[in-house]
């Protein structure tokens, strides 16, 4: 079912609809005006420029944040496979001096599962 969501991207306007007073905030796309909020609190601002982001990525990415989160996780889970199938091969074969084939297919291997790695702890916010 394809989403129905206003495009963006979305942007907050500081007191975007004076009706509502000096705190009020509007979520818009192009200018016109989505979501008002009275923005009382620190959270409630924080909050509409969450909500603004959300429907920002959602237009760039053609995906929810849910489906991003989904997506998210089954990367993190296959490129955490992937560095462990790598690892343990590269115990198994790059053991003392020895020099094979393998060894020269898989040049590089250490830099690849270095970034791996990097991303795996970025993916989980370390």
């Amino acid at each position: 079912m394809e989403s129905k969501y206003t495009p963006g991207p979305w942007e907050i306007i500081e007191n975007g609809i004076s009706m509502y007073g000096p705190n009020a905030l509007s979520i818009a796309e192009d200018g016109d005006s989505l979501v008002a909020i009275i923005a009382e609190s620190t959270f409630a601002r924080a909050n509409a420029h969450l909500i603004a982001d959300a429907g920002t990525v959602a237009h760039e990415t053609g995906m929810t944040p849910r489906q991003l989160a989904e997506s998210h996780a089954r990367l993190l889970a296959a490129l955490e496979t992937i560095e462990a199938r790598l690892t343990r091969a590269a115990r198994a074969f790059f053991i003392g001096d020895k020099v094979s084939k393998l060894r020269e297919a898989l040049d590089g291997w250490i830099d690849d599962v270095d970034s791996a790695r990097i991303a795996i702890s970025q993916a989980k916010g370390l």
